[in-house]
């Protein structure tokens, strides 16, 4: 028997989250139909799906958000190589990979965040939901 689809997409859930958090946002992932016989999906910077302003330690911060199903690693692994991805952390922007799963309990998010280190991209999980 097929699994039963989900009724959102990891993007759906990641703004559900974000207006919770009473954050401002917008989808910035688009379709290119013309990308292949079925078209592709293109994210900005070649790793950003939504841009979020979200306080953090008293003041709005601007994110780029990677929306995932599983939990994330694939989606890390693919950030890493991308250098778009070094600049925008170094222009100050943080960035995130959302890795949605389900559990007995519900739908769960792994955030984790990249931060930069001595010129590398190192990861942090984020537990504050």
């Amino acid at each position: 028997m097929a699994k039963k689809k989900s009724s959102k997409s990891p993007t759906q859930r990641t703004n559900s989250v974000l207006n919770d958090m009473g954050a401002t946002h917008q989808v910035v992932e688009r379709f290119n139909r013309f990308g292949g016989p079925r078209g592709v999906r293109v994210d900005l910077f070649g790793v950003i799906d939504i841009i979020a302003l979200i306080e953090v330690d008293g003041y709005d911060r601007i994110f780029g958000i990677q929306c995932t199903s599983g939990s994330g690693s694939s989606r890390v692994r693919k950030s890493e190589q991308e250098p778009r991805l070094k600049r925008w952390l170094g222009a100050g922007g943080l960035f995130e990979v959302w890795g949605w799963r389900k559990l007995k309990a519900g739908w769960r998010v792994k955030r984790r965040r990249a931060q930069m280190e001595g010129g590398e991209i190192e990861w942090k999980e984020i537990d504050d939901q």
